[in-house]
């Protein structure tokens, strides 16, 4: 059964602090934090979940949200099984989402590839 995947981006959380962190010379938003969405959920049912995270249950889980963290003056891969729509609306306030296609790979195939780039 295919997995969708979605890469999701938000502002920094301290960009907005910094006004020229925030914004590109072209007014675009470049200094984001990324995460990777792999969701069972069928396409149309994660768009609209996206669209009205302020009205949907907070306990529907979406999927797995792969993270790039920066820890220790290093960057880890922070793995979140159970997003959830209450995650979305804390953590990511102000997002921007684009659908990025379907894999057939499970969550250890994805974490057995992440591992082997760590090398």
């Amino acid at each position: 059964m295919p997995r969708y995947v979605w890469l999701c981006t938000r502002p920094l959380s301290y960009a907005s602090k910094i006004p020229e962190l925030e914004l590109s010379p072209n007014g675009r938003p470049y200094l984001r934090h990324w995460g990777v969405l792999v969701t069972d959920l069928p396409m149309a049912d994660t768009t609209i979940l996206f669209q009205s995270a302020n009205k949907a249950s907070a306990r529907i889980t979406l999927g797995t949200m792969y993270q790039l963290m920066q820890t220790e003056g290093r960057s880890d891969v922070f793995v979140d099984s159970d997003f959830s729509v209450e995650r979305l609306r804390n953590k990511w306030r102000s997002y921007n989402i684009q659908y990025i296609g379907e894999t057939e790979l499970t969550h250890e195939m994805i974490s057995e590839k992440g591992k082997a780039c760590q090398d």
